[in-house]
């Protein structure tokens, strides 16, 4: 009976694990490699240049958070 029951707890465990830890842990990771890339791609030059920095490294950030997510299997 004991073994039953421990075996319950670590599927259980490893269900959790696959389904809820993992892939938080990779958006985060993804969601912080885009915004590190993106910054990377566009530096700061002036402050005139800032809005269309903004609106070019949002963009970036969100193609690289995607691509992120598909290499690592989260989205097809």
């Amino acid at each position: 009976m004991l073994k039953y029951i421990t075996v319950i707890i670590v599927l259980f465990s490893l269900l959790i694990y696959w389904f809820q830890i993992r892939p938080t842990d990779i958006r985060t990771k993804c969601s912080d490699y885009a915004v590190e890339k993106s910054v990377a791609l566009y530096p700061l030059t002036s402050e005139r240049d800032t809005t269309k920095r903004t609106i070019l490294q949002e963009e970036m950030e969100v193609k690289l958070y995607s691509s992120c997510l598909h290499e690592k299997g989260l989205e097809k």
